[in-house]
């Protein structure tokens, strides 16, 4: 959505800041499912990966710097849809 205002100077619809949406930051393991919310970062979600999937853990501890871990989401990395932008909190 950036690229859209600075590059293509759109004028964007009413924009709904989801930072605060404690739905959207939860992280549920019931059995063999695992849910997880879009607004959870990459720094909430890497202790569950570390203790569920140890392998998996280690690639997220060496994603980006402590900085982008903190901000960095899922929901951040669908919604932008350029490739060199990193994922930042809905």
């Amino acid at each position: 959505m950036g690229l859209w205002v600075t590059k293509q100077l759109r004028d964007l619809d009413p924009v709904i800041f989801l930072n605060q949406c404690q739905d959207l930051q939860q992280i549920e393991h019931r059995g063999d499912t695992l849910k997880i919310g879009a607004g959870v970062t990459i720094a909430q979600l890497w202790p569950v990966m570390t203790e569920l999937y140890p392998s998996f853990g280690e690639l997220l501890r060496r994603y980006g710097s402590v900085q982008v871990r903190e901000a960095a989401t899922i929901g951040g990395n669908i919604a932008n849809g350029s490739p060199i932008g990193t994922a930042r909190r809905c």
